[in-house]
């Protein structure tokens, strides 16, 4: 506003003093631009350009006002004020860049001729230096569309003018410095300065971040690889996810490569890092009595092994397990018999006919006795692997390539070959693998199959599988392993044949059992599950659940249902003995089975109490009994109604009203208490022994194959 108060009048309806006193009474910048802008166009081509020009340079900062207004003057500028502006070209109250914007504007309008672009050339850079002019002539060419005459000063001063490497003290012409530079020293030459060009292209990627503009990011892009040629677009595109809060799908193209290359990305900057869990390796391939991997070949043949070993040797050695089936003995015996009655026919002249049908007939006597006789013969895969144990293994060594060949090979053993055999051997490399599996993931990977091999052959001998299991499990939940130990367990157990449902069921209880027995909470559990996802495929649980779990699990030494409800078994009860477990899986929620005379399993879980697949949660559940014909009773279980042979007693009405009333009172309050998770030191430390650190930005998470790292710190289970 003018200081008069009054509003400014357009430039149009405004006399020449109004127009400049709105322009030096302008509130900012901007707006004094805008003013000049149209006082440029309004006076282009009137006979006033020049008064207004001269009034313009009277006034306060006149010089600088002048010069805007010649600036920003549309094009062709007249020709008075080209006379009138370029003695200001000297002038020192009028900024550089502002003077160079004008000057090149005169230029333009000028004839392309030496005498017409000289005196403006020098004006502009009087009292400059060879190096400064140099650099006042190339700013002014950037700005000047085409100019022969001053492309050919530019080329003559770059000629003549040598300038100091600020490193080295070297002497270079311009476009010889500017190599040296970066060659040399990896710098950049702008404005006659050598810089280091990270900072440039950082101001350039927070720009892009904080103006969200397309144009913007693709000038980092560019200005990128003009610097950097050996920079990939991925890592671009990092730079600018890392600094801003794109939304997760801004990084899936980055996250797709990642999985490609078997790797993850870091949570904070995006660069690409091994993972902190790495993928397990595949089992050795076992067919048609062929184990090969690694280079090694073992091959079952008729009485015989045949190895090939990865250095390319082979080896073959005799088999007596290989010998023939029943079938295949018996036609063989049969078959002799045969030759030895056609002999006899041959060689008798009188009367053969006798000896040679009783051959026949011994012959056929043996054959068929041969043939329904057991002969315990082994299948050729199981020959391989027997092979490869007893042949291979003692002599293979303990090198990287030997400890993934053995990890494939506990891993193709699971249910062939033959335990007894390969038991000393087997114990052997799991004290061995226990040794080494501190020195990195591969070595806890070995030790891990081969422990799982273990159990499980000794479950093939006869005895408790899921024991064998949960004593895998203890290295872990003490805290002497890496989470690579359990997510490898994990793995072979979710993607082999070796779990069933059933024993699936009863793991899913008994793991968190001896999670709670080793001191662990419902929520450091959870923890755990949620940086271990193929642990957390084994758990099949939530937070929820853990709790649930947990306050049975308190529970179940004083169980105090034995006096409101009546006796009843726990879930850790029924998946420890493997019984009933037909219900476990019908209902995976149970907690609670009490038998009831009258009405068979009553089943008490999260969903409610369970009868006869009638489901009641509302402890307020109308539970009553009438008698709908001699010898049935209906049972109005809430909204079910349940019709039974014989009576229902007053006590079973009791137990189940006492059923749902501790569900809702003890157990279900558990619930509530699974948002308060707390940070566990214990948790944390068993997980920062897999983090990986970012060479990059330093920062620690878990990284998988595919995805993005997660930092401990992140995680809402720790808030």
């Amino acid at each position: 506003m003018p200081p008069s108060g009054r509003p400014i009048q357009p430039i149009a309806e405004s006399s020449i003093p109004e127009a400049i006193q709105s322009v030096c009474a302008a509130p900012n910048r901007k707006q004094q631009l805008e003013l000049i802008a149209q006082l440029a166009r309004h006076y282009q081509n009137s006979r006033d350009v020049l008064a207004v020009y001269n009034q313009l340079s009277a006034a306060k900062n006149g010089h600088r006002l002048a010069m805007l207004f010649v600036a920003l003057m549309p094009l062709p500028i007249p020709t008075g004020l080209l006379l009138l502006a370029s003695p200001l070209l000297q002038a020192r109250d009028v900024s550089v860049g502002l003077r160079i914007t004008v000057a090149a504007r005169i230029i333009t309008c000028l004839p392309d001729r030496a005498e017409s672009i000289g005196p403006i050339v020098r004006a502009l850079t009087a009292g400059l230096g060879k190096t400064r002019t140099l650099e006042r002539l190339i700013q002014l060419q950037s700005r000047v569309e085409r100019s022969t005459t001053l492309d050919e000063m530019v080329e003559s001063a770059e000629k003549t003018t040598r300038l100091k490497c600020p490193k080295c003290n070297d002497r270079f012409s311009r476009p010889a410095l500017i190599r040296h530079l970066w060659h040399k020293h990896q710098l950049i030459f702008e404005n006659g300065t050598a810089r280091d060009p990270a900072p440039k292209v950082e101001e350039a990627v927070q720009a892009a971040v904080e103006s969200h503009d397309p144009d913007a990011i693709d000038h980092v892009y560019a200005i990128t690889q003009q610097v950097y040629a050996e920079v990939e677009p991925r890592q671009i595109h990092q730079a600018i996810l890392a600094r801003s809060q794109m939304p997760l799908e801004d990084a899936e193209s980055l996250i797709q490569r990642a999985a490609r290359e078997q790797s993850g990305l870091c949570p904070v900057c995006f660069h690409v890092l091994p993972p902190s869990l790495p993928p397990l390796p595949d089992p050795l391939v076992v067919s048609y009595g062929r184990l090969v991997g690694e280079g090694y070949c073992v091959e079952a043949r008729p009485r015989a092994i045949a190895i090939t070993y990865a250095d390319g040797s082979t080896d073959q050695l005799p088999d007596p397990s290989g010998r023939s089936n029943s079938r295949e003995f018996a036609a063989r015996v049969g078959a002799g018999f045969a030759a030895v009655s056609l002999g006899l026919a041959a060689a008798l002249p009188s009367k053969p006919l006798i000896p040679t049908i009783g051959v026949m007939l011994l012959g056929l006597g043996a054959y068929t006795g041969l043939l329904y006789r057991e002969r315990r013969v082994p299948k050729p895969d199981a020959r391989a692997v027997n092979a490869c144990w007893s042949e291979l293994v003692p002599t293979i060594g303990r090198s990287a390539r030997a400890i993934r060949f053995l990890t494939r090979l506990c891993r193709a053993s699971l249910g062939q070959g033959e335990p007894e055999a390969r038991s000393k051997i087997l114990w052997e490399i799991v004290e061995h693998s226990a040794v080494l599996a501190q020195k990195g993931p591969a070595q806890t990977q070995w030790f891990a199959t081969a422990r799982l091999l273990q159990a499980h052959d000794s479950a093939r001998i006869g005895k408790e599988w899921i024991n064998q299991l949960l004593a895998i499990w203890e290295p872990f939940f003490s805290g002497s392993v890496t989470p690579v130990y359990a997510e490898t367990i994990a793995e072979i157990l979710i993607h082999s044949e070796i779990l069933s449902d059933r024993d699936s069921a009863r793991l899913r209880v008994q793991l968190p059992a001896l999670a709670f027995d080793s001191g662990f909470s419902p929520s450091e559990l959870n923890l755990l599950a949620e940086y271990c996802p193929n642990f957390s495929r084994v758990l099949a649980g939530n937070a929820d659940w853990f709790h649930l779990l947990h306050e049975l699990w308190k529970l179940k030494n004083t169980q105090p249902w034995e006096k409101s409800c009546g006796p009843a078994q726990t879930i850790f009860e029924l998946t420890r003995k493997g019984s009933q477990i037909k219900k476990v899986l019908a209902y995976p929620d149970t907690l609670l089975i009490a038998e009831s005379p009258e009405l068979g399993d009553v089943l008490i879980g999260r969903r409610g109490v369970t009868i006869a697949d009638c489901t009641v949660a509302d402890p307020e559940a109308n539970i009553s009994t009438e008698v709908v014909k001699k010898g049935a009773t209906r049972l109005n279980f809430g909204s079910h109604r349940i019709v039974v042979e014989g009576t229902i007693s007053e006590r079973t009405l009791r137990s189940l009203r006492g059923w749902l009333n501790f569900r809702s009172d003890r157990l279900m309050p558990a619930i509530s208490r699974s948002a308060s998770a707390v940070r566990s030191g214990r948790v944390v430390s068993i997980l920062e022994s897999a983090l990986t650190i970012c060479p990059m930005c330093q920062s620690p998470s878990l990284v998988q194959v595919g995805g993005l790292g997660r930092s401990l710190q992140a995680s809402p289970a720790t808030k």
